[in-house]
């Protein structure tokens, strides 16, 4: 399905606040001249890795779809792959290794999607609360490795 010119300038606008994220914490960002599926590259400071980064948005003021990312065509997990998502409505952002997303997600028909607000079957507590306690939550960290 394509993406509506809301999606779009919210998925630019993300992407901005992660770079300017990243140079806030020192990481310098490189930017691919095209978009297939890795928005931003940056090089850690302690181990010269380089990471992938794909930024996936969300803008719904509802409270039932607030927390919902959808990664459209599949999810990629890669070790050096990292996503982050931005709540443009609450100004959270997420930091979170494509494996812990595949782990956490779910697999759709047509998509895969975290949706932060559902809960655990058999564990009482949301996605969004697993993932705060392994701090994954504004946590840039995860790029030193």
């Amino acid at each position: 399905m394509p993406i509506t010119p809301k999606q779009a300038y919210d998925g630019k606008a993300a992407e901005h606040i992660v770079i300017s994220e990243l140079l806030k914490n020192e990481y310098i960002p490189f930017i691919p001249l095209l978009d297939r599926g890795v928005d931003i590259v940056v090089k850690s400071k302690r181990n010269e890795v380089y990471y992938e980064i794909q930024v996936k948005s969300n803008n719904s003021p509802e409270t039932n779809n607030q927390k919902w990312f959808v990664f459209s065509g599949g999810l990629q997990v890669r070790d050096n792959l990292i996503y982050v998502l931005v709540d443009m409505v609450e100004g959270e952002i997420w930091v979170i290794p494509s494996c812990i997303i595949k782990e956490y997600g779910n697999q759709c028909k047509s998509q895969f999607d975290l949706h932060l607000k559902l809960r655990i079957k058999g564990q009482g507590i949301t996605r969004g609360e697993l993932l705060e306690k392994y701090k994954y939550r504004g946590n840039w960290d995860l790029i030193e490795g």
